[in-house]
């Protein structure tokens, strides 16, 4: 438990310290001159496809949970969702906020395995989406994003991933590869059978796969034209396939569980690839603000929902058990 605390501590240090670096070599006075030249308008889009990927993460997660027969309402699905968002402002993770969701769910379905594999299947689906997304991008756009090594080596490193994952679905030689690579670790080994088990679904399912991939391709999309019109707002020009390869490769580094909710780390990868290609350092992190703007918004939405309802859910449902 102590560990676990000075860990907590640990991370939240690496978020003010991560920001304070940032504030003291980003020119902040740059950042403050811009807002009051925010276009609306711009302000507004990134706003509402920041919010509609979000109601498309729940339907995905909905449809999820359809197929593998977890009687969850569309409200129940809603205020789980909603209440994780709000968990994942005080842990470095999303992983907690899955946790919790799952938990709510199973708490009232009682099927665990199948909630699990409902939130593997829905965050893996992302990540090969977001391949997709960041390769199709990077691709169209070659001759610009090509310059840049880091983003090459990014999408590299995420590519090898996916194949990885697909290939624990698909192959069942690899999988032995990787038991075998494991080796006698008990419960590394255990964790990597249950993970092939849960994403084996997939491959006896595969339209259901190809429906799951298309919800995580138009959630990644949204994030990149979120950041892309957040851009504008702040007055940046840029070709929406920089925003399409980069945002999705920024929000997974901000997933990485190094700081809380992503602060810090969101902001210096914006501004570092962002930099690659023209846009001021400024608005780079004004782009990152805004984005952490809608996510803390979102998870104290999520919190009053929780208090409001699905605390008291929970609780009467207990009680009637």
């Amino acid at each position: 438990m102590k560990k676990k605390y000075l860990f907590f501590t640990f991370r939240i240090f690496c978020s003010f310290a991560f920001l304070y670096a940032l504030f003291h070599i980003v020119p902040y006075r740059g950042l403050v001159e811009l807002w009051p030249r925010v276009r609306l308008s711009f302000a507004a889009c990134s706003a509402a496809a920041f919010s509609a990927g979000l109601f498309l993460g729940i339907i995905r997660w909905k449809y999820i949970m359809h197929a593998l027969q977890i009687p969850a309402s569309g409200r129940e699905t809603v205020s789980a969702y909603f209440s994780g968002l709000f968990l994942n402002l005080f842990f470095p993770s999303v992983l907690a906020g899955d946790m919790f969701r799952g938990f709510g769910i199973t708490r009232r379905h009682r099927a665990p395995r199948h909630v699990f594999s409902s939130l593997v299947m829905d965050r893996l689906s992302g990540l090969l989406a977001l391949n997709l997304v960041v390769a199709a991008a990077y691709f169209s756009a070659y001759a610009t994003l090509a310059r840049a090594q880091a983003v090459s080596l990014a999408l590299s490193a995420i590519t090898v991933l996916n194949v990885c994952i697909v290939s624990l679905v698909v192959s069942r030689t690899f999988f032995r590869f990787l038991l075998a690579l494991v080796g006698p670790v008990r419960r590394l080994r255990a964790r990597v059978v249950l993970l092939h088990r849960h994403l084996y679904y997939f491959r006896r399912h595969p339209l259901f796969f190809l429906y799951t991939l298309l919800f995580s391709l138009c959630i990644q999309c949204m994030t990149a034209v979120s950041f892309y019109f957040a851009a504008r707002a702040l007055g940046a020009q840029a070709d929406l396939k920089i925003f399409l390869c980069l945002a999705p490769v920024i929000m997974l580094i901000a997933f990485i569980p190094v700081t809380i909710a992503g602060a810090g780390t969101r902001e210096a990868a914006s501004v570092y690839f962002f930099s690659l290609f023209g846009i001021s350092e400024p608005v780079a992190l004004g782009i990152a603000l805004l984005n952490f703007f809608y996510l803390v918004t979102v998870g104290l939405a999520g919190g009053v929902v929780y208090v409001a309802f699905y605390h008291r859910w929970l609780q009467s449902h207990s009680r009637r058990q």
